[in-house]
C-alpha cells in the first residue's frame, strides 16, 4: 500500500504539471522529441486546414490508396479564454472529412496527401454514420504550443 502511493503520487506530480522543472508546452516536463518537431504535421495550423476546407485529400492506408477525402469542416474547440487571446499557446480544433459514398473506412492512423498541405499522417474516426453524400471521418487536434 505504501508503494502504491509512493508510486501514484510520483505520476499524480507527473500527470498534473506540478515538476518543478515542467514547463508549459514541452511534454509536462519531458522534453518534446525532436522527430515531433519535424513531423510535418507539426507546423499545419487551424487557419491552414481552414483554407483547405473543400479539397481533396488522398488516403492511404499501409501503402495503398484507399480513397480521396475532402475537408468539410474545421471546428474551433478552443476554450473562450484561449478564443479571447490573440496571444494564446493553445489551439484546439476538429477536422471533418467526408468519404466517398459506399466507403467503409474503419478507424485508423492514415497517411493524407493534399496539393496546399502536403503529406502527413493523421489519425482518423468514423463520425457521422452516414452524410448525404457519404461517412464523415473527423480528426481531433489539441495543441499547447512551447
Amino acid at each position: 500500500m505504501g508503494l502504491a502511493t509512493v508510486v501514484a503520487g510520483r505520476f499524480g506530480v507527473i500527470a498534473f504539471g506540478k515538476q518543478s522543472n515542467a514547463k508549459l508546452g514541452t511534454g509536462i516536463g519531458f522534453p518534446v522529441p525532436k522527430s515531433a518537431t519535424q513531423d510535418p504535421l507539426y507546423n499545419i495550423t487551424r487557419s491552414m486546414f481552414t483554407s483547405a476546407v473543400n479539397t481533396k485529400f488522398s488516403a492511404l492506408l499501409n501503402g495503398v490508396y484507399v480513397a480521396d477525402l475532402v475537408l468539410i469542416g474545421v471546428n474551433d474547440l478552443s476554450t473562450q479564454t484561449a478564443k479571447g487571446n490573440a496571444n494564446s499557446s493553445r489551439d484546439a480544433f476538429s477536422l471533418v472529412f467526408q468519404a466517398p459514398l459506399r466507403s467503409t473506412l474503419k478507424q485508423d492512423t492514415y497517411l493524407l496527401w493534399n496539393a496546399k498541405l502536403g503529406t502527413f499522417k493523421l489519425f482518423l474516426v468514423p463520425g457521422n454514420a452516414s452524410g448525404r453524400l457519404g461517412p464523415h471521418l473527423e480528426a481531433v487536434i489539441n495543441r499547447i504550443f512551447p
